[in-house]
């Protein structure tokens, strides 16, 4: 049976939907001309497509009769009415039903004969669907063919589109659908969201291939029968059948199972079947229910999780003989196998194993797992010789990230860790999108000097943000031995690990190396001002001085194995290639050394592109999963005062598999976990080993004394096997332990840090997750509000002293926004309009309408809510010509603050901008106002912020400390009110169900990451001291004395802040500044400094402040004493100064009274 699903989200303004509530309704309207595109796409002599018009005019043909054209019946639909109207030159059949509803219909086509041949013959076919809907909306498709009249039809496709869409518009299927010799009908089914209306052209197939060789049409529906999948939480066990060289020896298997689920029909919604097409045919030949994608991936998921081919899992799995049939439990662990040919004596014992083995829907255990090693390892002797010339003959590579950080997105020191082999799954980040990909095996190209292609650069983020891409070695050596790795790339940096130790590179400018990159420059030749993408879609120029690089670096081999890790940094431009070239010379003199010398280096070397350490089975199994780990308190930040029970941590080591899209059986198998815990720094401070059976939970308890100092702790999970060799090492994982928010509470109108997510309202989980995170790190407001009423959401904030916003969003019925208002003020702060209106092409409208809007909402918050602030709309990284137009029509007397939203790439300056450019944030407002000759009078709020760890070159220590600068650029300005972040609570492991954006892993939560130590840190130790010239004030929307609410005062949210200069040691490279009693500062050169600072004066004489114990605080909040000769009095007596070393990580110093006051509990 065959799906085709569509989700569309769009939001409209009210003038947006009168226009289209009079195209749609039809009413009067004469046929207009067609003023969009006849077809998606180009079609030539020879082509077979249909449109299936939903009008029921059979004459509705888009290319005025050229295409066939089927009238469909309207079988059932719930909308008030179904008139058909003109829109962009076709009939649309309008679905009216008042409000915003789930609005259901039925269509169905009989597919005739003409000319003696079917109008749509056998073969597969793209499927787009032409539709337009109002508001808020949702569109699903489901596709039924049929080959009785009489009969239901089969579910056929399962696509998911994310199209915004108010106007009528093409969507395309993403799978396409395949057509038999026997179909005679097609049914679609439309579901859905949307206000008031959607309106349905019709549906177009075009034939793209024809009937695949190999296979029969009831061959093939018998598999597409059995391939369809139950809903993933009743599945108790799962059949996977691999196909052999046709598909007839395969059939019998088939069959027997179809036996088996008809006698049992409870199983059909117990047991989920896949095929593994043989040779006969590719993985196309079935459709979508025929692969195994029981999980949800999430919408960026930009590339699907292929199946090996059937020869691979056979090999894999050891067996001998093809077809052959798996049985595995939900998660693909292995319970029995049986091997072919399926003669009718096999098939009948096949079948009655199946039924004994499915039993009721419950079948037996997984079976036993085996220990790790018992299959056999690869010999030394396996691996290939290093060839003389020292340029390997294949690398394993991945590639590529968006931003520097790569790999070191999953946590602390990952990098130095990692044992990859082929085929490891692994998730490739640019940014928001995401890819699934494998580390692979690529082969060098002698003819070009040893090149390497690790990808062609598709996505246009690399010239703005830089890329990271990898190449990874296993190099065995029979004695310790030095060597020189030359390495020539078209990026333009380059970092390495050899058996975890950080490689010294240096630039090469031999002739070998210049020659080297000649020889790569035809993949990466673009210099100078190239076009970019910032992570914010926004277009940039960027100056690529570059198209290549060369470099060099010593190796101490040890004897045996050794692991070599190559970073390569790229800025490729689109669509050039990523590549390199690599040559292994001995150490000294490796610039000249000649071809004998670099031979007798090379002899008995021995290299690998796959873990030695295990066989492929164990390999296999290992690396699918990635690690979730939880402590026993809540959120991973974690309180530990004196006398507290010990933290237990649990592992999970089953839940986040990245091979659950695919199908991916694996035997379980015994070996060892080892836990080792490491500061902040990387050093080891405890390590536990324990059996284990692979995958599953697991337990540790931390060690005493219960009591752990504050900061962050990282946590890395190795799999050994019975012996103590390491398997795999997993993505790295953390918690954080902080202090109390006592006296952040106490403080709380003066805080500006907020928290920012638009859909905190939309589930539970501001109860569970949400709230209790924010009250955990101090900071108590939310600026994103909640789209949609939810009164129980506003009253739980308020009872917590939560400060939260109401969204008016896109409503644009004064009567909905009065009512909301008055139902919500009692619990809010005050308002705002919608998200990132300006960059929302589709919903905006023109300047007048959104003026309009906004005036509208102004006006209604301002009557039943006059002390209330009113943010209005935000806006994201790009302000065009309709911003200036909304300027024109006084825009800005329709809000009190600016709502403008930014993620730096480069660390902000204290009393600097967070913009990336002069488009963004307070840049592109103020551009705006001076090309009009106008002034602005409103403060900035950044309303949507984050320290995204994609940016950092070892991404979360940067994303760690780039937050602190962030939150100190912010409270260093008045005019920055309040900054705020996204989801700073997301983890992105925690699985399909609750995972906000489908991520496995993302760069902008911080979540068992150091940033959350960092967020709650620059939160109680600088966030929140108001300037002496602030007058007393409750925050909020509640009014002091003078009938002022506190937002309206002058020097409402003005911090106590300095900047220190003129100190010793003070230099352009070097940010320090005082906030309240906190001394803050850091460098900008990524080098370590001496410095005397400043201390915040306490009214203590400069003698009684030196002698006054003090402690220096890190930017994940481990603190530590001065020690007495650290802090002396200034020369001029009027107080004391710090001689400290700080660098480009954050530090604070203050008080130890003072430090101990703001954290407590």
């Amino acid at each position: 049976m065959y799906i085709f699903k569509v989700y569309l989200m769009t939001k409209t303004s009210l003038l947006l939907n009168v226009v289209l509530f009079v195209l749609y309704c039809g009413v009067g309207v004469a046929e207009p001309a067609v003023t969009k595109p006849v077809f998606p796409v180009a079609t030539e002599a020879g082509d077979v497509s249909v449109f299936l018009d939903a009008s029921g005019d059979p004459k509705n043909a888009p290319d005025g009769g050229k295409t066939p054209v089927l009238s469909g019946e309207l079988v059932t639909h719930d909308a008030d009415t179904t008139p058909v109207a003109w829109q962009d030159g076709v009939r649309v059949r309008s679905f009216l039903k008042k409000g915003w509803h789930n609005t259901k219909a039925k269509f169905r086509w009989e597919l005739p004969v003409a000319a003696g041949a079917p109008v749509l013959p056998a073969g597969r076919y793209e499927v787009w669907a032409r539709y337009a809907q109002s508001g808020q909306a949702s569109q699903n498709v489901s596709i039924y063919v049929g080959g009785q009249d009489n009969k239901a039809g089969e579910e056929r496709l399962k696509s998911v589109h994310n199209v915004p869409n108010w106007e009528l518009q093409w969507s395309k299927a993403e799978k396409t659908l395949f057509i038999t010799d026997e179909d005679k009908f097609i049914e679609i089914e439309t579901s859905g969201f949307a206000a008031h209306q959607k309106n349905i052209a019709g549906f177009w197939l075009l034939k793209i291939a024809d009937w695949p060789a190999g296979i029969t049409s009831a061959g093939w529906r018998l598999r597409q029968k059995l391939t369809i999948q139950p809903d993933a939480k009743k599945v108790t066990a799962r059949l996977v059948v691999i196909e052999g060289k046709t598909a007839a020896m395969s059939d019998p298997a088939l069959s027997a199972i179809d036996a088996t689920l008809n006698a049992q029909p409870a199983l059909r919604e117990q047991v989920a079947v896949s095929v593994i097409p043989g040779e006969f045919a590719d993985a196309d030949t079935l459709s979508d229910a025929a692969k195994w994608r029981w999980t949800e991936i999430g919408r960026r998921d930009m590339d699907q999780r292929e199946n090996e081919t059937a020869a691979a899992l056979a090999q894999r799995l050891s067996l001998k003989v093809l077809p052959a049939v798996v049985l595995t439990t939900p998660a693909q662990q292995i319970i029995k196998t049986w091997e072919g040919p399926f003669t009718a004596e096999n098939t009948r014992v096949l079948r009655e194993e199946i039924h004994a083995a499915l039993g009721n829907g419950t079948p037996v255990a997984a079976a036993e797992a085996a220990p790790a090693g018992t299959s056999a390892t690869p010999a030394i002797a396996d691996a290939a010789r290093m060839p003389e010339s020292g340029v390997p003959e294949q690398w394993l590579v991945l590639g590529t990230w968006a931003g520097p950080a790569g790999l070191g997105m999953w946590g602390l020191d990952y990098e130095p860790v990692a044992r990859p082999s082929p085929g490891d799954p692994e998730i490739v980040t640019w940014f928001d999108p995401f890819r699934r990909k494998r580390w692979a095996v690529h082969k060098a190209d002698a003819s070009k000097g040893g090149r390497v292609i690790v990808e062609k650069i598709a996505p246009p983020y690399l010239p703005w943000a830089g890329g990271a891409a990898y190449a990874h070695l296993y190099i065995w050596s029979p004695d310790a031995r030095r060597v020189a790795l030359c390495l020539a790339h078209t990026g333009d940096g380059t970092a390495g690990w050899l058996n975890g130790k950080t490689l010294a590179w240096k630039a090469d400018s031999s002739p070998a190396a210049a020659n080297a990159i000649k020889t790569l420059s035809s993949d990466a030749s673009t210099t100078g001002n190239v076009a970019a993408t910032s992570d914010q879609g926004g277009s940039v120029t960027v100056k690529k001085t570059s198209a290549g690089s060369a470099w060099e670096t010593p190796l101490e081999l040890e004897r045996g194995w050794n692991r070599v890790l190559v970073k390569i940094f790229s800025s490729q431009a689109k669509d050039e290639t990523l590549a390199f070239s690599s040559r292994f010379v001995p150490a000294r003199s490796s610039a000249s050394a000649s071809a004998a010398e670099v031979a007798r280096t090379m002899a008995g070397l021995r290299v690998s592109c796959r873990n030695p350490a295990a066989a492929e089975d164990v390999l296999a199994a290992a690396g699918r999963f990635v690690p979730r780990v939880k402590t026993s308190d809540a959120h991973n930040l974690n309180l530990v005062p004196q006398n507290q029970p010990a933290l237990s941590i649990e592992v999970d080591l089953q839940s986040e598999d990245l091979l659950a899209g695919t199908v991916a059986p694996f035997r379980p198998w015994r070996g060892q976990l080892e836990l080792r815990m490491t500061d902040y720094d990387g050093a080891e401070i405890y390590r536990r080993t324990r059996s284990a059976v692979f995958p599953g939970v697991f337990s540790f308890d931390l060690p005493s004394p219960p009591s752990l100092p504050r900061g962050y702790y990282a946590l890395q999970l190795n799999l050994l096997d019975a012996r103590g060799n390491i398997i795999r090492a997993c993505a790295p994982d953390g918690f954080s332990v902080v202090g109390g928010t006592i006296a952040q509470h106490e403080r709380q109108p003066f805080k500006k840090m907020s928290v920012n997510y638009y859909y905190m309202a939309q589930t539970g989980h501001y109860k569970t997750l949400y709230f209790p995170y924010m009250e955990r790190v101090g900071v108590f407001r939310n600026l994103g509000g909640s789209i949609f009423p939810h009164d129980d959401f506003f009253k739980e904030a308020a009872a917590r002293n939560i400060d939260v916003m109401a969204d008016l969003d896109l409503h644009t019925d004064p009567k909905i926004i009065e009512d909301f208002v008055q139902r919500t003020k009692p619990f809010v702060s005050g308002f705002k309009g919608t998200n990132e209106i300006n960059i929302r092409y589709k919903v905006r409208g023109s300047p007048e309408a959104w003026v309009a809007k906004a005036k509208r909402e102004y006006e209604i918050v301002k009557r039943l809510a006059p002390d209330m602030i009113m943010t209005g709309a935000s806006f994201g990284s790009h302000f065009d010509s309709w911003f200036e137009e909304c300027l024109k029509l006084g825009l800005d007397k329709y809000h009190d603050v600016w709502d403008v939203h930014t993620y730096p790439k480069d660390p902000p300056a204290l009393g600097g901008s967070m913009s990336n450019n002069d488009l963004e944030t307070e840049f592109g407002v103020l551009r705006a106002y001076k090309k009009l000759g106008m002034k602005n009078t409103k403060p900035w709020w950044i309303g949507e912020t984050g320290a995204r760890a994609s940016h950092g070159h070892d991404g979360r220590r940067w994303q760690a400390g780039m937050l602190a600068k962030m939150v100190a650029c912010s409270l260093s300005r008045d005019d920055f009110q309040i900054v705020s972040f996204l989801v700073p609570w997301d983890y992105p492991r925690e699985g399909p169900g609750t995972r906000m954006h489908g991520y496995i892993i993302g760069d902008m939560g911080y979540a068992h990451m150091p940033a959350d130590a960092a967020f709650y840190t620059a939160s109680a130790l600088i966030d929140g001291f108001p300037s002496l010239r602030v007058p007393s004030a409750t925050g909020g929307g509640q009014a002091d004395s003078d009938g002022k609410a506190a937002w309206q005062k002058p020097g409402w949210l003005k911090c106590d802040y300095e900047r220190l200069r003129g100190f010793p040691g003070d230099a352009p490279v070097v940010q320090a500044a005082r906030f309240g009693p906190t001394v803050m500062a850091w460098t900008t050169d990524n080098r370590p400094r001496k410095v005397s600072l400043p201390l915040a004066k306490s009214g203590a004489s400069a003698n009684a402040l030196a002698i006054m114990p003090h402690v220096i605080v890190d930017v994940i909040g481990r603190a530590r004493a001065l020690a007495a000769n650290d802090i002396t009095p200034a020369r001029d007596g009027a107080g004391a100064i710090a001689n400290v070393t700080i660098d480009d990580s954050p530090v604070y110093i203050l008080a130890r009274a003072e430090y101990e006051r703001l954290t407590r509990f």
